[in-house]
């Protein structure tokens, strides 16, 4: 089983968006700093985080901050 939380928190004006994940205790904490564009971001190619049973797996996101809300895509992939 695949536990993960995903955290956006507001960024400094100027300041690039970031995003970083950790393994902590049997989940994964990703957490995206800076990503308030309402016209939409995204992560443009498949970013490995892990592995289950030795197989890669990926993650993509497409977001938009609208008002004081995130709406977020998030898309798991693993290989084959």
């Amino acid at each position: 089983m695949l536990s993960l939380t995903i955290k956006f928190v507001p960024g400094s004006a100027g300041e690039e968006r970031t995003g970083e994940w950790l393994e902590d205790d049997g989940v994964v904490r990703f957490v995206f700093s800076g990503w308030n564009n309402s016209l939409g971001s995204c992560i443009t190619e498949p970013t490995k985080f892990g592995n289950i049973d030795e197989k890669k797996i990926y993650f993509q996101l497409a977001h938009y901050f609208i008002g004081d809300q995130n709406l977020v895509h998030f898309f798991i992939m693993q290989e084959v």
